[in-house]
């Protein structure tokens, strides 16, 4: 699944057990670099990227899907983020929207401090109402988000008032509080230490108040508060990103943006996207190549030239029922029929499977430069 240009792009890992991801290179929009040159990466171009079967849902907080979240990284800005880093590293939380934030003595109330100064790709500022727009947004049922069920999750992240809401979509959410323009609370109903890693996927940044409280399914763009945003979008045929011209980091760790966009276009097979690739005319396969092509590519191209292969880390995180229905029976779990069985309640398969899609392979230049991201 990979591509390139003179940086890196990052993406997702096609299986729970995946212990390494490769990328192919074009030669075609690649701009060429001396040795000397070293890591410094190109600035401005366009990366040509191709999708086979689209995306799921163009709407922030509806997408769940690996090609979705390529982008989302690259659009969103979160509360907080992973730091920009490849492998263990790429697993620190960092501040990103939020300057900085504090947990109560009990756990359940969590108070973020934004950044001044944020801004969309429309000019617009970015403020503590618009990360409470965005939790209404997940949380309520006309849009439905799949993040809603971990952050109203009984026995895990669970915000005050967020279920009733969930379920009914009426009323308000007493788990969400603003103070100020810059000042946003979450509080919980129990204390629970995964909501940081929560409030930072993509689904969570902040997004404009007027982003309606149902499906976004065919806008022309969305403005978003990352380094980049979905500048134009056609359904089933095209996807744009653009540089934010707005984003400042203002004191977050910043977001590389080397490159002026990323054109994707949808419907282009697996064996056609390898032979516009190996032309030149395609950069990113976006959604992976066939896995029978890799034994040739790196017979022919080896592996540390156009095909390379970089280790990756996937975790995932799944919920077992160990307390309601049979299972609330401790004789007949001691039973020698039931020893040791589990049975598993909801499969929740989200953030670091999702996360490593920034980081699952590089997309790398022809001339052996290092390379740089081009977002996230």
């Amino acid at each position: 699944m990979y591509k390139r240009l003179t940086l890196s792009l990052a993406m997702l890992a096609v299986g729970a057990a995946m212990l390494a991801a490769s990328g192919i290179a074009s030669t075609g929009s690649a701009h060429k670099q001396s040795a000397s040159q070293g890591s410094v990466a190109k600035q401005g171009g366009i990366l040509k990227a191709s999708l086979f079967a689209g995306i799921e849902n163009i709407d922030p907080q509806r997408s769940y899907y690996v090609p979705e979240w390529q982008y989302e990284w690259l659009t969103a800005r979160p509360l907080l983020n992973f730091a920009h880093a490849i492998g263990g590293r790429g697993y620190r939380l960092l501040n990103e929207g939020a300057q900085s934030y504090t947990v109560s003595r009990d756990g359940r109330t969590y108070t973020f401090h934004l950044r001044h100064g944020m801004k969309f790709s429309n000019g617009t500022t970015i403020t503590a109402a618009n990360y409470k727009h965005t939790f209404l947004r997940v949380l309520n049922p006309a849009v439905g988000s799949p993040l809603a069920s971990f952050l109203t999750d009984p026995v895990s992240v669970n915000i005050k008032g967020a279920l009733a809401y969930n379920t009914t979509g009426k009323g308000s959410v007493s788990g969400l509080v603003t103070q100020g323009k810059y000042t946003f609370i979450i509080k919980l109903v129990s204390a629970n230490a995964l909501l940081p890693t929560l409030v930072a996927l993509p689904p969570t940044g902040a997004e404009p108040l007027n982003l309606a409280l149902k499906p976004i399914t065919s806008p022309s763009s969305l403005a978003s508060g990352g380094r980049y945003y979905v500048a134009g979008y056609t359904p089933d045929r095209q996807i744009k990103i653009r540089l934010n011209k707005f984003y400042k980091p203002l004191g977050a760790a910043p977001m590389p943006g080397n490159l002026a966009g990323i054109d994707y276009t949808i419907g282009i097979q697996q064996d056609q996207a390898l032979l516009l690739t190996e032309k030149g005319q395609l950069d990113w396969p976006a959604d992976g190549l066939a896995p029978t092509a890799w034994g040739q590519l790196f017979a022919k191209y080896g592996t540390k030239g156009r095909a390379q292969v970089f280790s990756t880390s996937v975790s995932d995180y799944v919920t077992m029922n160990t307390t309601k229905g049979v299972f609330a029976n401790l004789a007949a779990l001691r039973s020698p029929g039931t020893r040791g069985a589990r049975c598993t309640r909801r499969t929740s398969r989200t953030s670091r499977r999702q996360r490593a899609s920034r980081r699952a392979t590089r997309v790398t230049s022809t001339t052996g430069t290092r390379p740089r991201r081009p977002g996230r």
